[in-house]
């Protein structure tokens, strides 16, 4: 694919790379690109909808950097033009929230679903071979345990490494993030499945786990997304995928932060947490932290998990006590737990008459 600026010729010429087909694009279409990394200024292997290519272009390009592209040739190499930027960053979030939107599915699905594809469970058309059991096998063992959440520290890391943060890691300096970053693991998971569904496309299972990949990869970028949008420095909304024994449980992790609206002005930090284990159900747990104040409550669907965590709330307590902070309330109570999605101050489709 060759990328020209916007005022040059239509002069991007596209490598027909072994994890893309190009065969449906159109002239005039309009999208949606990231430099994943340049081998040259004028060179470059670029993201499109969870695709990889190869580019050469005749400006230069960085690795990081998204690109709005228009097909204005659909030859062999289509030829593409770089588009100037928005008029501002919103626009070019709204326009990549609007490309994810319906590509994405929660963690707490696609997750479980490669899991089962793996123990070909059930489905005699799910039973995969050996390289894509040792693919996903590899991948699966990579997750973090469940016992690395049982720290404070240990939650920072995987907050850290749950895909929001790729990007500003890579930014930073840190060259292996690969090492401790969903995000990066499971570009490095779609791009082997989309080589694996390209060599076989009569293959239901190849076709399968390439789609779950990229269900997954374009829910971790509408989270990132909405923190942006939303101003990431006080609201994030995140998924964290634990292993439990040869079990796969995902958490959902709501933060925000707020100004008290009294004389002090402190902040005032929400924390929520949704899980689900075979062994408790569904659970939810809210945390509120003032300065040293902190309050806790607990609610879960079944009520035997429910007199669990009432009969603990003493015990957590003086734990927190221990700490130095004071409990401002605890308590465990019974109902049904409601699933959150983040507001985005932004409209995503404006409709006129």
């Amino acid at each position: 694919m060759h990328l020209p600026p916007v005022s040059g010729p239509p002069d991007l010429a596209a490598a027909r790379g072994p994890t893309l087909s190009l065969h449906d694009l159109h002239v005039g279409q309009l999208l949606l690109a990231r430099v994943i990394e340049a081998s040259s200024p004028y060179n470059a292997t670029l993201d499109l909808a969870g695709q990889r290519l190869a580019a050469q272009s005749n400006v230069e390009l960085q690795a990081g950097q998204t690109l709005r592209l228009q097909v204005m040739s659909d030859g062999d190499p289509p030829q593409l033009r770089i588009l100037p930027p928005p008029a501002d960053d919103v626009s070019a979030m709204l326009d990549a929230l609007r490309m994810a939107l319906p590509k994405q599915h929660p963690l707490a699905e696609v997750l479980p679903s490669l899991l089962a594809l793996l123990r070909g469970g059930g489905d005699a058309a799910a039973r995969l071979t050996p390289q894509q059991a040792a693919l996903i096998e590899a991948f699966v063992k990579g997750l973090p345990d469940s016992r690395q959440a049982g720290t404070a520290e240990g939650l920072r890391r995987l907050l850290q490494g749950s895909g929001l943060f790729l990007e500003s890691s890579l930014a930073a300096g840190h060259q292996q993030p690969g090492l401790h970053d969903l995000k990066a693991q499971l570009l490095q998971l779609q791009a082997l499945l989309s080589q694996l569904a390209r060599a076989a496309p009569d293959d239901a299972r190849a076709q399968l786990l390439q789609q779950h990949s990229a269900a997954a990869l374009a829910r971790i970028e509408v989270q990132q997304l909405q923190a942006l949008l939303n101003d990431g420095a006080t609201h994030l909304n995140l998924e964290l995928p634990l292993r439990y024994g040869d079990q796969l449980e995902t958490i959902q992790f709501d933060l925000r932060r707020e100004q008290a609206r009294d004389r002090s002005g402190e902040q005032i930090w929400h924390v929520r947490l949704k899980f689900d284990l075979p062994e408790l159900g569904v659970i939810e747990s809210r945390v509120m932290v003032r300065g040293t104040t902190v309050g806790t409550t607990f609610r879960s669907e079944r009520p035997e998990t429910r007199e669990l965590f009432e009969s603990h709330l003493e015990q957590l307590g003086q734990a927190l006590v221990a700490d130095g902070l004071h409990p401002a309330y605890l308590s465990s109570d019974l109902g049904t737990v409601q699933t959150t999605q983040p507001e985005i101050p932004h409209r995503l489709l404006d409709v006129r008459a």
